[in-house]
């Protein structure tokens, strides 16, 4: 059943409302666990995820029994992994080919994935929308993220439900479960990239101004670390 003809506009400005026009910078951790799975593999992971929504930002990730996997580090400039007892270290322009590089494929950047996480949606969703569809339960709206067209579903309150981008490679984000003290912030999502599936599961989140120092954000190499160039040096 289609809903009255304003209603789009209603659940958008909502949506606008609540997850990009009260948006700031801000510094931010996370705890939680993710199940991913793809063709030939399937793994359990802890993470810790910490930084700045505009950048820098932490990660590390463990084995569920608590084995470090993964030290990672992106900024404006690119993205820093390091696995430990590892005497190499892969440098990329963009997180999402350096995490490919080390098995585990991830649709989002990382300060992508903290804005979501921290329920700011302002550099990723534009002002406007080029058509929408509305039902009882969701509005369905086509936008365009980075010149690739995309499909954003929200609920009647104006929450995002779904984000899926329709291209080559394509991605899709599902938020499944709120956290029930952060009504913005994901507690339950799962990313899905051709046969890669991650099911991310928020345990703890805070979020506060000027919380970490640089110091917090930079990541140092073990002394005789090699560094590997994923891409051409420009």
């Amino acid at each position: 059943m289609l809903l009255e003809p304003e209603r789009p506009n209603l659940v958008w400005d909502t949506f606008h409302e609540n997850f990009t026009r009260s948006c700031f910078t801000c510094d931010f951790f996370a705890r939680g666990s993710v199940n991913y799975t793809s063709n030939d593999r399937g793994s359990r992971l802890i993470f810790s995820f910490w930084g700045r929504t505009s950048f820098p930002v932490r990660m590390d990730l463990q084995a569920g029994v608590g084995t470090m996997l993964a030290h990672w580090r992106e900024d404006a400039q690119g993205w820093l992994g390091f696995t430990p007892g590892n005497q190499e270290a892969l440098f990329s322009q963009d997180s999402r080919t350096g995490a490919a590089a080390m098995g585990l494929a991830m649709p989002l950047r990382l300060n992508v994935l903290a804005q979501i996480l921290t329920g700011c949606w302002d550099t990723l969703i534009p002002e406007n929308y080029s058509s929408a569809l509305c039902t009882e339960q969701y509005c369905e709206y086509h936008v365009e993220l980075h010149e690739q067209h995309a499909i954003l579903t929200l609920d009647m309150d104006g929450r995002p439900r779904n984000l899926q981008q329709n291209a080559f490679n394509g991605w899709n984000v599902n938020i499944e479960q709120w956290l029930d003290d952060a009504p913005r912030s994901p507690k339950r999502m799962v990313l899905h990239q051709e046969q890669n599936r991650a099911v991310v599961r928020v345990q703890h989140l805070e979020v506060a101004a000027g919380r970490w120092h640089e110091s917090d954000l930079s990541l140092q190499l073990p002394p005789g670390t090699m560094l590997r160039f994923l891409e051409p040096l420009q």
